[in-house]
């Protein structure tokens, strides 16, 4: 089992590309290991539309996928009425990852102080980190407003969150 993450977690690149350039770059990772297929995938939230516009560009290439799971994720069609989330929406959602839940804006700092006093992993290193996520959050809600999904061929096994969280 292999995992991906976020190209700008590693990098001081901001990593700009639509859904399909961001699966194919997934196809290429995987592909780096495990060369032939079959391919199994599994996607959490937004990576859940990554690696099932993944699975897509597999088969249409020829690839077997004989796995998608997905967990929290929802097709990009069943957000389109959400507006995009602001710098400040994705530093509070930062803090709630914390377990901090003040509904006023943070600034950068603020989050930053919060991250690192709970110990949460996004804290550091500090001056990547947070922008880098703030940067993913932003980036991922602006490319579902706009990503069609087509048809993956096969099962799909797919998990929600057995409760709502406190804010919704």
């Amino acid at each position: 089992m292999y995992g991906r993450q976020a190209r700008e977690l590693a990098s001081d690149e901001l990593f700009q590309a639509t859904t399909d350039e961001k699966a194919a770059d997934y196809i290429r990772q995987s592909r780096a290991v495990r060369p032939h297929g079959p391919y199994r995938l599994l996607g959490c939230s937004v990576n859940g539309d990554h690696d099932n516009t993944a699975s897509v560009l597999h088969q249409e290439e020829g690839d077997e996928v004989d796995f998608l799971a997905l967990l929290d994720a929802y097709q990009a069609d069943q957000r389109s009425d959400q507006a995009v989330p602001r710098q400040t929406d994705a530093l509070t959602a930062l803090r709630r990852m914390a377990r901090d839940e003040r509904t006023d804006e943070g600034t950068r700092e603020d989050v930053l102080e919060t991250l690192r006093r709970e110990g949460s992993a996004p804290a550091g290193p500090p001056d990547r980190m947070v922008p880098a996520v703030v940067h993913i959050v932003v980036n991922n809600a602006h490319l579902m407003g706009y990503h069609r999904h087509r048809l993956y061929t096969g099962d799909v096994l797919f998990f929600t969150a057995a409760a709502l969280r406190a804010d919704k």
